[in-house]
């Protein structure tokens, strides 16, 4: 099965990226980012395969249960290239340092795959996506900056997500307080 690890966004943030970011889909034809219905979410380590999904969640349990909940922002607006729009995340340090220390723990696992940017991840909450180009991103662009958004929020949770039928659904989310 194929699984991805992220920091659930919730409450008003959760709903106005989940919205924005089926507005952009909707208005602009531009649906990679919402094709597999993902929760909004803030990555924390990208894609891959296990069948031997209880030793990584006694892992994230463990760790979970040993580190306290941290602050971070969604603030703004920002992409990579032309083919990526996102909410900016402005993580306090401790996130950055929990979020190095959970790295460290998913590297004693022997069978977890790393791609380029597991670990040095920019944390970000997409809008687009995959299928925006040269030719629509201004006016994208110019769509989500007519609303800033503007959240504090915790880094309260590290959740698997699961892909069943093409669609991310929440595997499990462990809490940390």
């Amino acid at each position: 099965m194929k699984y991805i690890i992220v920091c659930l966004i919730k409450g008003k943030a959760k709903q106005f990226n989940e919205t924005l970011m089926s507005n952009v889909a909707k208005n602009f034809n531009v649906n990679g980012a919402v094709e597999r219905k993902p929760p909004s979410h803030i990555t924390l380590k990208y894609g891959f395969e296990t069948d031997e999904i209880k030793d990584l969640e006694q892992v994230i349990e463990n760790f979970c249960e040993s580190n306290k909940k941290t602050k971070y922002k969604l603030n703004g607006f920002d992409s990579f290239d032309k083919n990526v729009i996102f909410i900016k995340v402005e993580p306090s340090n401790e996130m950055i340092n929990i979020h190095k220390k959970f790295i460290n723990e998913l590297k004693k696992i022997k069978w977890m795959t790393w791609k380029k940017f597991d670990g040095n991840v920019h944390f970000h909450a997409s809008v687009a996506h995959s299928d925006i180009n040269e030719n629509n991103f201004d006016e994208i662009w110019n769509y989500v900056n007519q609303n800033k958004p503007k959240f504090d929020l915790f880094f309260d949770n590290i959740t698997l997500l699961k892909l069943i039928d093409g669609v991310w659904k929440v595997h499990k989310e462990f809490l940390m307080y």
